[in-house]
């Protein structure tokens, strides 16, 4: 608990590897009850000297003075609607030699409230320096932890985890890509790389040398000139993900907040439905854990549903591997820790269906 009220922090996620403030979102509730042993907390007043803020590729804040020939921001590639690119450029350009930093020394593991930021300048003028947020929409804000039309002592918050500076990682225990197929319209997770029996990493295409759909082709076909296909074989470890209504915690379909016509959207896993030469049928489920929503239950009921907007057009790629660290007190921890990043495009996975082909192209 803060001076000014409770703040709880809930991070549903981090993509990046590595834990930072923008992982967080504070709250003021629900109530956490009391901590086991209560952290000291006291006010920090610091008087600095600002530094003027340097990036590489800075423009020169003198007249006649040379720059770096290998950065030449005016030729840059900006169509009219990449609006961050254009603003970076911008700010750059025009504003870049009017930013400061202020360095404030903070424990690890920490939440502060930054109650005022006062500037002197050399006219001895006081002057109290604002938060940098816009409340009223299209909101925007800088180091914000809560909603940014949040107001009230959770807006000034800064929360500084006990991160790791330097850890060793392991080569991937199990790689998956998810992408967009246009052509299907589906959006395939595909298990490039999962654990084996034994523990060790297996690509998982060794692991499927069927494919995922056989059909029976008579021995006999007389003249026919092409063979009507129900649908086209696809391999058992791209594993399709359907678009489906999104629910609430009550099961209830999540409209749009902006006309709450239309509905929200989420993207569900599907099993792969395979055709074996005895007649059964079969399903192809996951055999790694990046796909599974909860690892607890039985495959054929776990339901892994992900945001629409989780899956660009770019794609991304997801990855589970060994971390290893030591921590404040010179112990090792060992644990599992998932990274996703960006993919390389949309993807095509030739499946198709009610088909017509000549018997020579099955």
């Amino acid at each position: 608990d803060l001076a000014a009220g409770p703040a709880v922090l809930r991070a549903d996620e981090y993509a990046n590897g590595t834990v930072d403030w923008y992982s967080f979102d504070a709250a003021g509730a629900p109530a956490l009850g009391e901590p086991a042993a209560p952290a000291g907390a006291g006010a920090i007043h610091e008087v600095t000297i600002p530094s003027p803020a340097r990036f590489p590729g800075m423009p020169s804040d003198r007249l006649w003075a040379f720059e770096d020939a290998a950065v030449y921001l005016g030729d840059l590639d900006a169509g009219p609607t990449d609006l961050a690119r254009l603003a970076l450029v911008e700010f750059s350009l025009v504003y870049g030699n009017d930013w400061f930093v202020v360095p404030i020394d903070l424990p690890a593991g920490s939440v502060t409230r930054l109650a005022s930021v006062t500037v002197q300048d050399t006219f001895g003028k006081v002057i109290d320096v604002p938060p940098g947020r816009q409340a009223s929409r299209p909101g925007w804000t800088m180091f914000h932890l809560p909603s940014f039309s949040d107001s009230s002592y959770l807006a000034d918050l800064f929360v500084l985890p006990p991160t790791v500076r330097n850890g060793l990682e392991s080569v991937p225990l199990e790689e998956v890509a998810l992408f967009r197929d246009e052509m299907a319209n589906l959006v395939w997770g595909v298990e490039r790389i999962v654990q084996g029996p034994s523990g060790e990493r297996v690509a998982r295409g060794q692991l499927a040398a069927r494919v995922s759909l056989r059909q029976q082709i008579p021995g006999d076909l007389d003249d026919a000139k092409i063979i009507y296909r129900l649908m086209t074989p696809v391999p058992e470890h791209w594993i399709p993900f359907v678009t489906v209504p999104a629910t609430d915690t009550a099961g209830q379909t999540v409209r749009a907040a902006v006309d709450g016509e239309h509905f929200v959207v989420e993207l569900e896993r599907r099993p792969m439905v395979r055709f074996l030469d005895d007649g059964t049928v079969q399903l192809v489920h996951p055999h790694g854990q990046l796909l599974r929503g909860d690892p607890t239950v039985d495959v054929a009921d776990d339901r892994l549903r992900v945001g629409e907007q989780e899956v660009p057009r770019d794609g991304i790629v997801m990855t589970r591997s060994y971390q290893l660290a030591r921590s404040e007190d010179g112990r090792t921890v060992l644990w599992i820790g998932r990274a996703k990043h960006t993919g390389q495009g949309e993807g095509a996975s030739g499946l198709r269906f009610d088909t017509a082909l000549p018997p020579a192209g099955l």
